[in-house]
């Protein structure tokens, strides 16, 4: 299940994307100018090579002065530098709104992805019995007496397989993400765990699994045949660029779906990502939007409280994550004041540094306080409670 730990998270890799995608932006209208007033080689008439050169470091210095503004005011000069920087700046501009919805998207997709990847990898068992029937199938081709060949893997009859095969709700969900894994990638991972793993060749032995038994070497598979297996990690993190950080996730829901099901049952409870994704979309989509849109206030905010201390020195990720952790204070009254400190205090201790948890909470907390006491942080419903979110 989804939390919005999870969902801050991902706001704050889509924003440390976008402020990437900024540098790399502002970087891009430097080269501009080089472009524009590099020398024309194709010209018979005589360059003047100090003239080019200095409209480069005038039109560097404009761009600057201007490109962190609403509105550009520039002084005036020469026609060419002038619309050439309020090119440039347009350009940086209209790019960086771009930039700000792809990573909005993606960061959607990205979460949206935490399903699609539960599922393929409940899938996993399924396709290894589409593989071993191919397989099979193949064989035959080759034998003239059908009773020679034998299905020499039980995991076509484990009882947990067979319902996830027949579960009609699974099947439609497996058709609407395309949920199938690559074939050789299959062949690969069940070869190695079927011919080298010890509890499956215990399994084997037994005439008659029991239940449990079946449930038991099911949970060992996705165990040993996934998430311990390094052909099944690499393929995942190529279908999944976030699959490390997804992986603990995917994992509990997987195990949680296999360890529900009981001898009685007659079809697979699938869990839910999240338990209201329209809202937890909203969530993290308005906190994403509202961090960027505010940005100047809050960096305000921020270097207040930094007597003698260059903002450039604070690492990219704890800027960004001040940042949220203001911006939810302010913008999100139903949430808790200490419930955002904690959570973000949280999400520093495994995304940034080592000495980041302090640093992040002494300045959260002096901010916070102050905010408090101007009456500019309005807290109503459950964001009175300085409890769980």
């Amino acid at each position: 299940m989804l939390n919005r730990r999870i969902l801050r998270a991902k706001a704050m890799q889509a924003l440390f994307a976008l402020n990437q995608a900024k540098i790399s932006n502002y970087h891009h209208a430097h080269e501009y100018f080089k472009e524009v007033f590099a020398p024309d080689l194709n010209s018979m008439e005589v360059q003047d090579h100090a003239k080019l050169q200095s409209q480069i470091e005038e039109s560097s210095k404009l761009f600057d002065n201007a490109y962190l503004k609403e509105k550009a005011v520039l002084p005036e000069t020469e026609n060419n530098v002038r619309n050439t920087v309020l090119n440039a700046l347009a350009q940086y501009h209209n790019q960086n709104n771009k930039d700000l919805k792809h990573f909005g998207r993606q960061m959607v997709e990205l979460a949206e992805m935490l399903a699609q990847n539960y599922i393929l990898l409940l899938s996993f068992p399924l396709e290894i019995c589409n593989y071993l029937e191919e397989r099979n199938d193949n064989k035959k081709v080759r034998y003239t007496k059908q009773n020679e060949l034998t299905f020499e893997s039980k995991i076509a009859n484990n009882a947990l397989v067979i319902l996830l095969q027949n579960d009609q709700s699974l099947s439609k969900l497996r058709a609407r993400y395309s949920s199938a894994w690559d074939r050789d990638i299959i062949k690969k991972v069940w070869t190695e765990f079927s011919e080298k793993d010890e509890a499956y060749a215990s399994y084997l032995k037994i005439e008659h699994p029991s239940f449990e038994e079946d449930k038991s070497i099911l949970l060992h598979l996705f165990k040993q045949g996934i998430f311990k297996n390094e052909i099944a990690q690499s393929y995942l993190e190529e279908y999944n660029i976030l699959w490390e950080e997804d992986k603990s996730i995917i994992k509990s829901l997987v195990t949680r779906t296999i360890k529900s099901i009981e001898p009685e049952s007659t079809s697979i409870q699938l869990l839910d990502i999240s338990s209201n994704w329209e809202e937890d979309k909203d969530f993290f989509l308005t906190l994403y939007e509202l961090t960027v849109e505010n940005d100047k206030y809050l960096q305000e905010l921020i270097e207040q409280k930094l007597k003698n201390w260059d903002m450039d020195r604070i690492a990219t990720t704890d800027k960004i994550i001040l940042h949220m952790a203001l911006c939810e204070m302010l913008y999100f009254p139903s949430i808790p004041t200490k419930v955002t400190i904690n959570e973000y205090i949280e999400i520093c201790k495994e995304y940034s540094t080592p000495k980041s948890k302090q640093f992040v909470n002494g300045i959260l907390d002096k901010i916070s306080v102050e905010l408090i006491a101007n009456g500019k942080i309005k807290k109503s419903g459950r964001g009175l409670l300085d409890n769980k979110s």
